[in-house]
């Protein structure tokens, strides 16, 4: 009995060290969220086993990796739990440095699931062109909705984008489909008998099973309501539907001139006259807020739909703001937003502006102007 008894307390006392153990293991595992994690020869390949990884390997003397860190930190919280990202010291551990034939410093590489992508960053070392990387390399997790948006529209730009912006502004997940001239009376037809297209128009944002929102504005207005960018007293939003007025205003005018086919006789009118006129209404508005974005510190969908309209037409003239400093200010602010940036550098964003149609940035008559 008195073996027994002893055999039971070392065997809790065993089980006790274990839990205790367990427990160490676990406080020490780092938290990726928002942070660079150091990884070395011991935990490298048990730490990027699963999910997406950002690594870099550095050396402590390199005044490159020096001259990057604070972009690389910044990278860390843009990316937040949508990507791990992590760095090694290659001098104190040249065994993993020699496994990924790293031959300079800094080399970025992306892992997934413990297989490294075939092709290393190559590029400007800043947080905002990193982050564009790890999307193009569908390396960022975007929040999934508790249900799923549908937005159908046309393979262009037009008056979808300002919505696939607001979308990714707010990190929803979400199915872009592309009608071409060839599908579109067929779906336009089947849309209207089953409800889907309530006007025959697009775009369409489509929620759940049975959910259809039209009209540009309608939609904008949703998911500004449901994810924060539409919200404030009665004066505010009145001043959101304003801008969105507006805008809307603007754009009416810049497609009567582009799918008109005296696009190149009306062009320079536009540039000189009607687009200034338009541009001092707005840049009035702009210049009436001391914060970072029209109506204080965070975006609304009114700051989205004004740095759409402005990107449309620098495409056509991208001097056009050079007398509008608010609006070129406000242009560039939007554009370097972390979900935004990363959408405008991936290849999931239309590359014209305008349909099939247009005299001016499409398919057959792409811009020379386009910055973005």
């Amino acid at each position: 009995q008195m073996l027994s008894r002893s055999f039971m307390r070392v065997t809790v006392a065993v089980l006790a060290l274990v839990a205790i153990a367990a427990a160490s293991s676990d406080d020490e595992k780092p938290s990726t969220a928002g942070t660079v994690v150091q990884l070395t020869e011991q935990n490298f390949t048990q730490t990027i086993a699963k999910g997406n990884w950002f690594v870099k390997f550095y050396a402590p003397w390199c005044g490159h990796c020096r001259a990057m860190a604070a972009e690389y930190t910044k990278l860390a919280s843009l990316t937040g739990e949508r990507c791990n990202i992590a760095e090694i010291d290659a001098d104190a551990n040249p065994a993993i440095a020699e496994q990924y034939g790293v031959r300079g410093y800094p080399t970025l590489k992306l892992f997934k699931d413990g297989e490294a992508v075939e092709q290393s960053f190559v590029s400007n070392r800043i947080a905002e062109v990193m982050l564009g990387y790890l999307e193009r390399n569908e390396a960022l997790e975007l929040e999934v909705p508790e249900e799923v948006a549908i937005l159908k529209y046309f393979g262009s730009r037009g008056r979808a984008e300002a919505i696939r912006l607001a979308l990714n502004q707010a990190g929803v997940a979400y199915q872009d489909i592309a009608f071409t001239k060839d599908t579109w009376a067929e779906e336009k037809a089947k849309g209207i008998k089953e409800g889907s297209l309530p006007f025959g128009q697009l775009p369409v944002l489509t929620v759940g099973n049975n959910f259809y929102i039209a009209q540009s504005a309608a939609i904008m207005k949703y998911i500004g309501r449901k994810h924060g960018m539409y919200s404030g007293d009665e004066e505010q939003l009145a001043k959101i539907d304003m801008i969105l007025g507006g805008v809307e205003d603007l754009r009416k005018q810049y497609g009567l001139v582009v799918y008109n086919p005296k696009f190149e006789d009306l062009k320079d009118k536009y540039i000189t006259e009607t687009l200034p006129t338009w541009l001092k209404h707005l840049e009035a508005f702009r210049t009436k807020s001391d914060a970072s974005f029209l109506f204080g510190e965070e975006l609304t969908i009114a700051d989205i739909a004004l740095f759409d309209i402005l990107d449309v037409n620098m495409r056509m003239s991208k001097e056009c703001l050079d007398n509008f400093p608010g609006l070129k200010t406000h242009y560039s602010l939007v554009g370097s937003s972390p979900r935004i940036a990363t959408y405008i550098a991936s290849t999931r964003r239309p590359e014209h502006a305008n349909g099939a149609s247009a005299f001016f940035d499409n398919e057959a008559n792409p811009s020379t102007e386009g910055l973005r």
